[in-house]
């Protein structure tokens, strides 16, 4: 009965405490399913660009090996064959070393996607909080306006 009072006293829409609640919740969902989608694309690009650096050294180590050894004797593959390895090895090391880049750079980033999510379920909460209290102080309100009429006619008919 108070609530049916307040909605025709009211002059803006109000939103009941379940609609505040789903409200929540589905704002929470996107927020999340966001980062979500945010996290595999940056996965998606870490694999992507360990397959672009990896695969064109390793073609390249192979065909120098090729070459040499078709031109080459026995003694120079040998010799040719070492550098190749301390190449690739140099390689790896220095794709070991974006790798490592890449992976604090993900988690700088996860770490302020956090941040957010958690400052924004936060504010979420505090907002919550802060239209459930005008909702109650108007209803309040509303049922102080009600005694008060109600105060002034029993007065009126003294």
């Amino acid at each position: 009965m108070v609530a049916i009072e307040l909605k025709k006293n009211s002059r803006s829409p109000k939103l009941e405490l379940g609609e505040i609640d789903t409200h929540r919740k589905s704002c929470k969902r996107k927020v999340v399913d966001s980062v979500k989608q945010l996290l595999m694309s940056i996965h998606h690009e870490y694999d992507a660009s360990l397959a672009e650096t990896t695969t064109p050294i390793n073609q390249a180590v192979e065909a120098e090996l090729a070459a040499k050894v078709s031109n080459n004797g026995l003694n120079e593959f040998s010799v040719t064959l070492k550098e190749s390895i301390c190449q690739a090895r140099c390689v790896t090391v220095q794709t070991q070393g974006g790798e490592a880049k890449i992976h604090s750079q993900n988690c700088i980033r996860r770490q302020l996607f956090s941040e957010n999510l958690e400052e924004s379920a936060k504010k979420l909460e505090i907002d919550y909080a802060k239209m459930t209290d005008r909702n109650s102080l108007k209803m309040v309100t509303s049922e102080l306006e009600g005694s008060n009429e109600s105060l002034h006619e029993v007065v009126q008919e003294e």
